[in-house]
């Protein structure tokens, strides 16, 4: 183990970073003749691995269109996101992923479980997969399959006034949709 002989800007650098990792009093074990090259490639293996895991982390943002309903989607997926009236649209390079939207039942419907089922038969077609979809308790839906994009549709047994309908990639839909809970 060979010294690195470093200046005194760069002890004070190393110190800084043991620093915010342990503290001040093992920090101020280094100084210039103590910082071997193994040591430096050690703080340089942890602030990579830092950087990197920064780099990695998504967090999911919570999207409440109503009272009703509430939605996370992961960072990673979207750049950008356009909220109107009723409806929050997603987009990553400028390019439409996904939305949510809630739309309120028709009063002329008799219940909310024959609208979703009118909803789903209107749906299916030889170019539209339609199932149904397992949701924690108080929801009920289906989802609609076009290309690679899914498509829910549930309503809260609870609030049964409005169904949230919400389309993402078929790839992310399943960890979206098993975030549904009731509105913020």
């Amino acid at each position: 183990m060979s010294n690195a002989n470093l200046a005194d800007e760069d002890v004070a650098a190393v110190q800084a970073i043991v620093t915010a990792f342990y503290n001040e009093r093992i920090a101020n074990r280094f100084h210039a003749g103590s910082i071997t090259f193994e040591t430096l490639e050690l703080i340089a293996t942890v602030i990579l691995a830092l950087i990197l895991s920064g780099c990695a982390s998504t967090q999911p943002i919570s999207f409440s269109p109503s009272q009703d309903y509430a939605v996370s989607v992961q960072s990673s997926l979207f750049d950008a996101v356009r909220i109107d009236e009723n409806d929050t649209s997603f987009f990553r390079n400028g390019k439409a992923i996904g939305f949510i939207r809630v739309e309120p039942v028709p009063e002329d419907i008799s219940s909310t479980s024959d609208f979703l089922s009118k909803l789903r038969s209107s749906s299916e077609s030889e170019t539209v997969e339609t199932n149904s979809l397992s949701f924690s308790s108080g929801f009920r839906g289906f989802s609609a399959k076009y290309r690679n994009y899914l498509t829910g549709y549930l309503f809260s047994e609870e609030h049964p006034g409005s169904i949230l309908i919400f389309s993402f990639p078929e790839e992310e839909f399943d960890k979206i949709a098993g975030t549904i809970s009731p509105g913020i």
